[in-house]
Protein backbone atom coordinates (compact mmCIF):
# COMPACT_ATOMS: atom_id res chain seq x y z
CA UNK A 1 0.00 0.00 0.00
CA UNK A 2 1.20 3.01 -0.72
CA UNK A 3 2.42 5.96 1.73
CA UNK A 4 0.27 8.49 1.16
CA UNK A 5 -2.88 6.29 0.94
CA UNK A 6 -1.92 5.19 4.39
CA UNK A 7 -1.42 8.97 5.14
CA UNK A 8 -5.09 9.55 3.82
CA UNK A 9 -6.59 6.60 6.33
CA UNK A 10 -4.86 7.91 9.58
CA UNK A 11 -6.23 11.72 8.65
CA UNK A 12 -9.96 10.37 7.97
CA UNK A 13 -9.94 7.42 10.03
CA UNK A 14 -8.02 8.69 13.22
CA UNK A 15 -8.71 12.42 12.89
CA UNK A 16 -4.88 12.97 12.73
CA UNK A 17 -2.91 15.54 11.19
CA UNK A 18 -0.08 14.57 8.10
CA UNK A 19 2.59 15.94 10.81
CA UNK A 20 1.01 13.67 13.11
CA UNK A 21 0.72 10.71 10.91
CA UNK A 22 4.37 11.27 9.75
CA UNK A 23 5.52 10.77 13.30
CA UNK A 24 3.98 7.72 14.04
CA UNK A 25 5.92 4.47 13.74
CA UNK A 26 4.26 1.54 11.96
CA UNK A 27 3.67 -0.41 14.81
CA UNK A 28 1.50 2.86 16.74
CA UNK A 29 -0.24 3.59 13.35
CA UNK A 30 -1.78 -0.13 13.07
CA UNK A 31 -2.12 -0.30 16.70
CA UNK A 32 -4.05 3.39 16.50
CA UNK A 33 -6.08 1.56 13.34
CA UNK A 34 -6.86 -1.17 15.71
CA UNK A 35 -7.86 0.30 18.73
CA UNK A 36 -10.06 2.30 16.58
CA UNK A 37 -11.68 -0.83 14.92
CA UNK A 38 -12.35 -2.40 18.33
CA UNK A 39 -13.93 1.04 19.79
CA UNK A 40 -16.12 1.07 16.82
CA UNK A 41 -17.06 -2.73 17.46
CA UNK A 42 -17.67 -2.30 21.18
CA UNK A 43 -19.96 0.77 20.16
CA UNK A 44 -21.94 -1.17 17.53
CA UNK A 45 -22.73 -3.90 20.49
CA UNK A 46 -23.73 -1.26 23.00
CA UNK A 47 -26.48 0.13 20.45
CA UNK A 48 -27.62 -3.29 19.43
CA UNK A 49 -28.20 -4.23 22.87
CA UNK A 50 -30.06 -0.83 23.49
CA UNK A 51 -32.62 -1.41 20.48
CA UNK A 52 -33.45 -5.06 22.11
CA UNK A 53 -33.39 -3.63 25.49
CA UNK A 54 -36.06 -0.89 24.39
CA UNK A 55 -38.26 -3.45 22.61
CA UNK A 56 -38.46 -5.69 25.30
CA UNK A 57 -39.14 -2.50 28.02
CA UNK A 58 -41.85 -1.26 25.43
CA UNK A 59 -43.73 -4.86 25.20
CA UNK A 60 -43.48 -5.34 28.40
CA UNK A 61 -45.20 -2.20 29.45
CA UNK A 62 -47.86 -2.54 26.35
CA UNK A 63 -48.43 -6.11 28.30
CA UNK A 64 -48.92 -4.89 31.50
CA UNK A 65 -51.11 -1.77 30.63
CA UNK A 66 -53.87 -4.06 29.66
CA UNK A 67 -56.91 -3.92 31.98
CA UNK A 68 -57.54 -7.36 31.61
CA UNK A 69 -55.05 -8.94 32.30
CA UNK A 70 -55.29 -11.27 35.25
CA UNK A 71 -51.48 -12.36 35.76
CA UNK A 72 -49.08 -9.16 34.93
CA UNK A 73 -45.40 -9.76 34.25
CA UNK A 74 -43.37 -9.22 36.90
CA UNK A 75 -40.22 -9.22 35.53
CA UNK A 76 -39.00 -7.88 32.54
CA UNK A 77 -37.02 -10.82 31.18
CA UNK A 78 -40.59 -12.40 30.99
CA UNK A 79 -41.26 -11.17 27.78
CA UNK A 80 -38.35 -12.82 25.77
CA UNK A 81 -34.84 -13.38 27.30
CA UNK A 82 -31.70 -12.09 26.11
CA UNK A 83 -28.31 -13.44 25.20
CA UNK A 84 -26.29 -10.86 28.05
CA UNK A 85 -29.14 -11.27 31.04
CA UNK A 86 -27.68 -14.15 32.68
CA UNK A 87 -24.41 -15.51 31.68
CA UNK A 88 -24.75 -18.47 34.18
CA UNK A 89 -28.06 -19.20 33.88
CA UNK A 90 -28.68 -19.15 29.91
CA UNK A 91 -32.11 -21.37 29.61
CA UNK A 92 -32.88 -20.89 25.85
CA UNK A 93 -36.48 -20.19 25.05
CA UNK A 94 -38.92 -22.98 23.26
CA UNK A 95 -40.86 -21.68 20.14
CA UNK A 96 -43.95 -22.81 22.08
CA UNK A 97 -43.09 -20.07 24.81
CA UNK A 98 -42.24 -17.45 22.34
CA UNK A 99 -45.58 -18.51 20.44
CA UNK A 100 -47.64 -17.88 23.85
CA UNK A 101 -46.00 -14.68 24.51
CA UNK A 102 -46.47 -12.95 20.91
CA UNK A 103 -49.93 -13.99 21.17
CA UNK A 104 -50.45 -12.30 24.57
CA UNK A 105 -48.82 -9.03 23.34
CA UNK A 106 -51.31 -9.77 20.36
CA UNK A 107 -54.67 -10.01 22.16
CA UNK A 108 -52.82 -7.00 24.10
CA UNK A 109 -52.70 -4.82 21.14
CA UNK A 110 -56.07 -5.63 19.24
CA UNK A 111 -57.70 -4.77 22.92
CA UNK A 112 -55.90 -1.50 22.98
CA UNK A 113 -57.05 -0.47 19.22
CA UNK A 114 -60.49 -1.51 19.86
CA UNK A 115 -61.08 0.76 23.04
CA UNK A 116 -60.14 -1.55 25.57
CA UNK A 117 -62.86 -3.64 25.99
CA UNK A 118 -63.05 -7.30 25.17
CA UNK A 119 -64.51 -8.58 21.95
CA UNK A 120 -67.63 -10.21 22.64
CA UNK A 121 -68.12 -13.98 22.13
CA UNK A 122 -70.46 -15.10 18.88
CA UNK A 123 -72.79 -17.46 19.50
CA UNK A 124 -71.72 -20.59 17.00
CA UNK A 125 -74.09 -22.20 14.56
CA UNK A 126 -76.30 -25.59 15.87
CA UNK A 127 -74.70 -29.12 14.77
CA UNK A 128 -77.51 -29.52 12.80
CA UNK A 129 -76.54 -26.22 10.59
CA UNK A 130 -72.75 -27.31 10.74
CA UNK A 131 -73.45 -30.59 9.33
CA UNK A 132 -75.90 -29.21 6.57
CA UNK A 133 -73.35 -26.71 5.54
CA UNK A 134 -70.66 -29.36 5.54
CA UNK A 135 -72.64 -31.50 3.37
CA UNK A 136 -73.58 -28.53 1.33
CA UNK A 137 -69.62 -27.70 0.42
CA UNK A 138 -68.86 -31.04 -0.18
CA UNK A 139 -71.51 -31.36 -2.93
CA UNK A 140 -70.54 -28.48 -4.44
CA UNK A 141 -66.77 -30.17 -4.14
CA UNK A 142 -68.37 -33.20 -6.01
CA UNK A 143 -69.84 -31.13 -8.50
CA UNK A 144 -66.92 -28.92 -9.22
CA UNK A 145 -64.32 -31.94 -9.14
CA UNK A 146 -66.48 -34.04 -12.22
CA UNK A 147 -66.81 -30.72 -14.54
CA UNK A 148 -62.70 -30.63 -14.42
Amino acid sequence: MHFNKLCGICIANLGLTAYDFYELTPIEFFEAIKNKRENEKALADIQYQTQWEVTRVTLFHLYNMNPHIKKPMKKIEQVFKLPWDSKKEMKEQTVEEMLSIFKKIQTVIKRNSKGMKPKKKKKGISKKEANRLQQEAWNTHKTNSKHL
